[in-house]
C-alpha cells in the first residue's frame, strides 16, 4: 500500500461528522436538548455548531403562566443545520378593545335609584383560550383613583375564551345616591382580595396585573317625572314649589317636563270676583305623572228688577244683562257692583240709574218706577200706569190693563 493512500484512510476513519442546531422561542425559556450529545440552553435564540450527527429530541423546560411547547425530534447530519422553534402560549384577559383601549364602563349616565345596565369588554389578548369560564367583579370608587373601592357586583363568563376573542361582561345595578360615582371591571376577579382562576401571562410580564380597566366617571342624576297644571278659567294662575319652581297661567294644560321627583305644591293666584283654588301638594315619582287642576268658582248672587210698568233696561257690572217686563229674577249672577239703566218709554219719565253691591250669596233688587208726563192724567181714561197716579182718571182701586 502506498503511504499516501494509508494516511488518507486514517484522517478519513478518524474525521467526525457534525452540524449546526439552533433553538427559538418566542419568550426566554429554558431548555434541554437530548441526543448524541446533550445541550441545556435558555434565552430566545441561540446557535450551538460543531455538534454530533443523529437524532435529537428538545423538551422546553416551563414557565409560569404559559403552556410549554410540546416536545420534539430532529435529525442532524454531516453539515447540515436543525432548528428548534418553541411558542409558549397563555391566556391573557384585559378589558380593553381597540376602540376602547381603557376599558371604560358604559354607559356614562345613570338616575338615582333606577337600575341601569353597566357594561365593559373583556378581550383575551393572549396566544392561548382561557380553558375555562371566569368571574369578573365590578367596583365603584368615590374619585378616579379608587378612593374607597367598593366590590358591586359580579358577572360570571361560563365558556372559555379563545385568543384574539371578546365577551362583554356585565351588571344591573341600581345607584343610591345622585352624583360622580367611578366604575371599573376587573377580569378574572370574584371579589378584590382574589387572584382569579385562569393562569395568565404576556411578553411584558403584565399577564395577572393587567385584569382591570380604567376608573370610569358616571354622573347619576335625580330621578324625574312630568308635572301638568291648567285652571278652569283663562285668568287664573299659579305657582309651582318644592319639586321645582315654574309659574303658568290660563285653561290650557301646561306640560312641565324633566321634574325632580318628590313633593310638588302648586299655589293658585287670586283672581277678583273668584274663589282661589286650595294650595294643593301631590308627591311626584318617575314615570307618574301628576296633574293640577284649579276650579275658580264665582263669587254669585241674585239680582231682582221690578217696574210699574213693562219696560226694558240694561245692568252693567262684571255682567252685562238686557231685560224688559215688570218683574225679572236673575240668578248666579257675579258678585260686584252693578248700575241699571232704564229705557225710555213714551209719555212717562224714566226713573233715574241706580248702583247696587252684589255680595256673594245676597240678593239685590232694582225697582223703578215710571212717572206719566203731566198731560196723561186728566182724560177721564185710566191708562196703564195711571192706577194710584191718576185718582180722576182711575177712580176705582184697578189693575192695569
Amino acid at each position: 500500500m502506498a503511504a499516501s493512500s494509508y494516511f488518507s484512510e486514517a484522517i478519513s476513519t478518524f474525521k467526525n461528522s457534525t452540524g449546526t442546531i439552533s433553538v427559538t422561542s418566542n419568550i426566554a425559556a429554558s431548555w434541554t436538548i437530548n441526543g448524541p450529545t446533550t445541550i441545556v440552553g435558555s434565552g430566545t435564540s441561540q446557535t450551538i455548531s460543531l455538534q454530533p450527527t443523529g437524532t435529537y429530541t428538545i423538551v422546553w423546560d416551563p414557565v409560569s403562566g404559559y403552556t410549554a411547547p410540546a416536545q420534539s425530534t430532529q435529525t442532524l447530519t454531516d453539515s447540515g443545520a436543525i432548528t428548534f422553534s418553541g411558542t409558549y402560549v397563555a391566556p391573557d384577559l384585559q378589558v380593553w378593545t381597540p376602540a376602547n383601549p381603557s376599558g371604560l364602563v358604559i354607559p356614562t349616565t345613570a338616575t338615582e335609584g333606577t337600575a341601569v345596565m353597566l357594561s365593559a369588554p373583556v378581550t383575551n389578548r393572549g396566544t392561548a383560550s382561557t380553558a375555562s369560564g371566569f368571574t369578573s367583579l365590578f367596583q365603584k370608587a368615590t374619585d378616579s383613583s379608587g378612593t374607597g373601592a367598593v366590590d358591586i357586583g359580579t358577572y360570571a363568563t361560563t365558556s372559555l375564551i379563545a385568543a384574539g376573542a371578546r365577551k362583554d361582561v356585565k351588571l344591573s345595578y341600581a345607584f343610591p345616591t345622585a352624583g360622580t360615582v367611578y366604575v371599573r371591571v376587573c377580569a378574572d376577579k370574584a371579589s378584590s382580595g382574589d387572584t382569579g382562576t385562569i393562569p395568565e401571562a404576556n411578553s411584558s410580564g403584565t399577564g395577572e396585573a393587567n385584569n382591570c380597566g380604567a376608573w370610569t366617571a358616571i354622573t347619576v342624576g335625580v330621578p324625574t317625572g312630568t308635572v301638568k297644571a291648567s285652571a278652569s278659567i283663562s285668568a287664573g294662575s299659579w305657582t309651582i314649589s318644592g319639586c321645582t319652581s315654574q309659574t303658568g297661567s290660563g285653561t290650557t294644560e301646561v306640560t312641565y317636563s324633566s321634574v325632580p321627583v318628590g313633593d310638588c305644591t302648586i299655589t293658585y293666584d287670586p283672581v277678583s270676583g273668584y274663589t282661589t283654588p286650595g294650595q294643593n301638594t301631590q308627591t311626584l315619582t318617575s314615570g307618574n305623572p301628576i296633574t293640577f287642576v284649579g276650579n275658580y268658582a264665582s263669587f254669585s248672587g241674585t239680582i231682582s228688577v221690578t217696574s210699574n210698568i213693562s219696560a226694558s233696561w240694561t245692568i252693567n257690572g262684571p255682567a252685562t244683562i238686557t231685560g224688559s217686563g215688570t218683574s225679572q229674577t236673575l240668578t248666579f249672577q257675579p258678585t260686584g257692583t252693578y248700575t241699571i239703566v232704564w229705557d225710555p218709554v213714551s209719555g212717562y219719565t224714566e226713573p233715574s240709574s241706580q248702583n247696587l253691591s252684589l255680595t256673594d250669596g245676597g240678593t239685590i233688587t232694582f225697582d223703578g218706577t215710571y212717572v206719566p208726563g203731566p198731560n196723561i192724567c186728566g182724560n177721564d181714561i185710566c191708562e196703564q200706569g195711571e192706577s194710584g197716579v191718576c185718582p180722576n182718571d182711575c177712580p176705582y182701586s184697578i189693575q192695569e190693563r
